[in-house]
C-alpha cells in the first residue's frame, strides 16, 4: 500500500514473488497485490527494473495499481487484502511511525515487518506473551535456567558478570539439546534504562558430527521488560550454538533472568502471535511464509488484538495525552 519508493522496499517486491511463486501462487494458495504509482515522475531506475519484473507476472497472480487511491479504494483494497506487507527499510524507519502498519492493525490483518524498528516493538509485547503461553502450557519442556546456561558459555573465564555484554564483545554458548526437542525459546529481561538498546542472537543448530545447520538471527530488546525468541529444531540437532552481541548502536546491555527453554511438540508451531518480521530484505518470503503455513494463527491472533490497537491508536487518546502532558508541563 502507498506509492513505490525505495525507502519503502518496492525494490524487494519481484524476488519476494519469485521466491514464494512455485510453493503457493503457482498453486493458488497466494496472489499479490502492490500499489505501483511512484512520487517522483518518471520514477527512480531501481523501481521502474522492479515494476517491469512485476508486469511480467500474470495478472492472477500479480496485480499492480498504478495510481493513487481515494479513502474509500484504499479502505476496501486493505480489507481485502489478508496480510500485510511493510518491506521498509530499516535505517530509514529505526524510529519512524507507519501509518499503513497502524491502519492493518486495527483492521485486523497480520503483518510482516523489518526488526528493530518503532513497527517491530509494536508487536514484541504480544509476541513474548504468546510464546510464554506456549511454554506454560507445554506438556512436556526441559528449562535451562540461567545457572545451567551460564556454565554453557565457550569462554570459562566469563564467570563474575557472564550476562554484561559490551560492544564489540561476541560470547558463544554451546547448548546440548534433549533428543526429540523441536523447538527452543530463548528469553531474557532488560532492565531499566534500556531503551532504545538492542541484542543480536545467532543461532547455530549443530547435528552428529559437528554439521552445521544453516544459522538463525534475530534482533531483540528496544525497550525494557521481557523479550524472547521462538525458533524449530531441525531433527537430530545434538547441540545449538547462541552467539551474543550488541546490535545497531547499542554500546553495553545486561541481560536479566536469561532461559532456554526446549519444548516437545510434536509439530511445527507458530513463532510469533500476529505479525512476523525480518531481518535482511532477502528473508522476506520467510516471514511471509510463516504467516502462510500458519495463516489461521496468526489471521485468528490478530482479529482479536484489533480492538486493542484501535483503542490505543486514536485521535480522541492522542488529544487527551496531549493535554495531560502540557498540564504536567
Amino acid at each position: 500500500l502507498g506509492d513505490a519508493r525505495p525507502e519503502k522496499g518496492f525494490q524487494h517486491l519481484p524476488r519476494l514473488v519469485s521466491d514464494l511463486y512455485p510453493r503457493y501462487a503457482s498453486r493458488g494458495l497466494a496472489r499479490f497485490t502492490f500499489q505501483s504509482y511512484f512520487s517522483i515522475t518518471g520514477g527512480e531506475p531501481p523501481l521502474l527494473l522492479a515494476k517491469s519484473l512485476l508486469q511480467s507476472w500474470p495478472a492472477d497472480t500479480v496485480k499492480l495499481v498504478d495510481r493513487p487511491l481515494s479513502g474509500e479504494e484504499y479502505k476496501e483494497m486493505l480489507q481485502a487484502g489478508d496480510l500485510v506487507l511493510i518491506p521498509y527499510d530499516r535505517d530509514n524507519y529505526y524510529a519512524r511511525s507507519s501509518g499503513i502498519l497502524v491502519e492493518a492493525l486495527v483492521a485486523g490483518k497480520p503483518v510482516v515487518v523489518p526488526s528493530a524498528t518503532w513497527m517491530s516493538l509494536l508487536l514484541e509485547p504480544g509476541n513474548h506473551e504468546y510464546r510464554a503461553s506456549l511454554a506454560g502450557k507445554a506438556e512436556k519442556k526441559k528449562l535451562v535456567g540461567r545457572k545451567e546456561l551460564s556454565e554453557c558459555f565457550r569462554d570459562k573465564k566469563r564467570v563474575k558478570n557472564p550476562w554484561v555484554i559490551p560492544n564489540g564483545d561476541r560470547p558463544v554458548l554451546s547448548v546440548p539439546v534433549p533428543r526429540g526437542a523441536d523447538h527452543a525459546l530463548f528469553a531474557f529481561d532488560l532492565p531499566a534504562g534500556s531503551e532504545g538498546r538492542f541484542l543480536s542472537i545467532v543461532f547455530h543448530p549443530r547435528g552428529a558430527g559437528k554439521t552445521r545447520r544453516p544459522p538463525v538471527k534475530a534482533t531483540l530488546g528496544g525497550f525494557p521488560g521481557s523479550h524472547s525468541y521462538l525458533l524449530r529444531v531441525p531433527p537430530g540437532t545434538r547441540e545449538v550454538d547462541i552467539r551474543l552481541s550488541c546490535a545497531l548502536e547499542t554500546k553495553r546491555l545486561v541481560l536479566e533472568n536469561p532461559s532456554l527453554c526446549f519444548l516437545f511438540a510434536g509439530k511445527p508451531l507458530p513463532l510469533a502471535r500476529a505479525g512476523a518480521s525480518y531481518e535482511k530484505p532477502e528473508e522476506l518470503s520467510c516471514a511471509v511464509s510463516e504467516i502462510l503455513d500458519h495463516f489461521d494463527h496468526y489471521s485468528a491472533a490478530a482479529r482479536e488484538d484489533a480492538g486493542n490497537w484501535s483503542s490505543f491508536h486514536n485521535p480522541d487518546r492522542l488529544v487527551a495525552l496531549l493535554a495531560e502532558r502540557r498540564a504536567e508541563g
